[in-house]
């Protein structure tokens, strides 16, 4: 049983105030004109999919034209890979955290009291739910979820992914249906 207390917190933990398709949906001047002015991306399977090695062009023109219209962009991603994060990094010509341990809010604060960037202020974008989310809302960003790049996922990421979408359903009362197909 949840009580109603516990019901609001996962609630505002979990729910999204945005889901998009993609980043190339976020509709980045109304958000700017909103009042945001950075913009945290998960990069394994929201920038780029899980076996990329770099981003597309079209990520790097949307990256661009961020950055053009006025926002602070930057990466933060729980991949263990100092190299691949570094990587993406140099590419899209942001700074950024790689083992950021989401949906725990520490990296990010830290690394954001060093900038001095309002998290209040900032956008984050992923397409976990537990993670993503979860830590956007935490720090009282604007979370965004997009669905994966990746439609096929391991069996571990199909059950997570399948068990966001039952929250979003219960929890939020979304009516989107995305599935997802498990990797043979």
């Amino acid at each position: 049983m949840i009580y109603p207390s516990q019901h609001r917190l996962l609630r505002s933990l979990l729910s999204p105030n945005l889901v998009c398709a993609s980043i190339h949906d976020i509709p980045l001047e109304q958000l700017l004109r909103s009042g945001y002015t950075s913009i945290w991306l998960d990069v394994d399977n929201t920038l780029v999919g899980a076996h990329q090695r770099e981003a597309t062009l079209r990520t790097l023109n949307w990256i661009q034209q961020a950055k053009s219209l006025g926002y602070s962009v930057f990466i933060i991603s729980n991949n263990r890979s100092q190299v691949r994060i570094d990587r993406i990094c140099r590419q899209l010509g942001v700074d950024g955290l790689y083992r950021a341990l989401k949906p725990f809010p520490h990296s990010l604060k830290d690394f954001a009291k060093v900038r001095k960037i309002n998290l209040r202020r900032s956008i984050v974008v992923g397409d976990q739910l537990f993670t993503d989310v979860v830590v956007g809302n935490w720090v009282r960003a604007f979370s965004i979820l997009v669905d994966p790049l990746d439609k096929k996922l391991s069996l571990l990421k199909t059950v997570q992914r399948e068990l966001e979408l039952f929250f979003l359903e219960r929890l939020v009362g979304t009516s989107r249906k995305i599935r997802v197909r498990r990797e043979e």
